[in-house]
């Protein structure tokens, strides 16, 4: 299922079922999809690509690391994965011209590799959003 946040588009195995409100019961943003035992958030940034790197180093007191990313011409970056028992992802995309994406894949227990492996693989899918024509 293709799912648009911005300008940008992400293919996802199954879209997360919710209500009316962003908001769950518990006060949680709702998931834009879940993937595995993964919640997957995205959301539109106000700032850049830069901005977000200088946030995560700061908020990790500088110790975060991070790994280009290219895919489909979206630039972005990768919070690097250091230690095993992951549950959590961060990732940013810039795309030229265009404003920042950040994306968040979290889970309450350490991931499997291969549950790593079907989030990223969703991640590779980010692309721009295909303009919509309306004729009149």
């Amino acid at each position: 299922m293709r799912v648009t946040v911005g300008h940008y588009e992400l293919d996802v195995p199954e879209r997360s079922s919710h209500g009316e409100s962003p908001v769950t019961r518990d006060g949680e943003p709702t998931p834009l999809a879940t993937i595995g035992r993964f919640k997957l958030h995205a959301h539109v940034l106000g700032g850049s690509l830069h901005d977000w790197r200088q946030h995560v180093a700061w908020t990790t007191k500088y110790q975060a690391q991070f790994v280009e990313l290219d895919f489909n011409g979206v630039p972005g970056l990768q919070q690097a994965v250091t230690s095993s028992g992951v549950q959590r992802l961060d990732f940013a995309f810039q795309a030229p011209e265009l404003e920042c994406i950040e994306i968040v894949a979290w889970c309450d227990t350490p991931a499997t590799a291969q549950e790593l492996r079907t989030v990223e693989s969703v991640i590779r899918t980010i692309r721009r959003a295909t303009p919509e024509i309306i004729l009149t």
